[in-house]
């Protein structure tokens, strides 16, 4: 299986962001159609759950995401083109069917096929968060590929 060389961040990295949060990125699901197209980082903490959104470069940044109400976004079968959270509209910008599978500790469990949806809107992403920029956070690698660990 080819490795996630190309991703900002691998599996036991620890993301600093410059507002002073960080992120153990404890394990994740990675996302593929032939090769990885992205993988969803699990960073659990005491008391709150936060993601990590990651994709292969040229994109460098990383999406820092914070889960929803289960009930703020109903989202059965095809991903709506529009959602709506807190009163901030969200539109669809990307819809992609991929096959995920569970790297680490603590990633959820999903089907066999999955169908990611990207939303955006003017300032911000069931999770939503902020897209942070190479100047704005810092990864401790772990020294290990995400895949060896697989």
């Amino acid at each position: 299986m080819p490795g996630l060389d190309g991703f900002p961040c691998q599996l036991g990295d620890v993301l600093f962001r410059i507002t002073g949060e960080e992120a153990w990125l404890a394990g994740g699901v990675v996302l593929s159609e032939e090769l990885p197209v992205a993988v969803l980082f699990v960073a659990p903490e005491a008391g709150k759950d936060r993601a990590i959104y990651v994709r292969p470069a040229p994109k460098e940044a990383l999406f820092w995401l914070e889960p929803l109400d289960p009930g703020a976004v109903l989202v059965g079968g095809e991903p709506p083109s529009a959602v709506e959270e807190g009163g901030i509209r969200f539109e669809r910008i990307r819809r992609l069917p991929l096959r995920p599978r569970r790297i680490g500790v603590g990633a959820p469990d999903l089907a066999d096929a999955v169908v990611v949806a990207e939303y955006a809107s003017a300032g911000a992403l069931a999770y939503r968060g902020v897209e942070l920029g190479p100047a704005s956070y810092e990864v401790v690698a772990s020294g290990r590929s995400t895949l060896d660990d697989a």
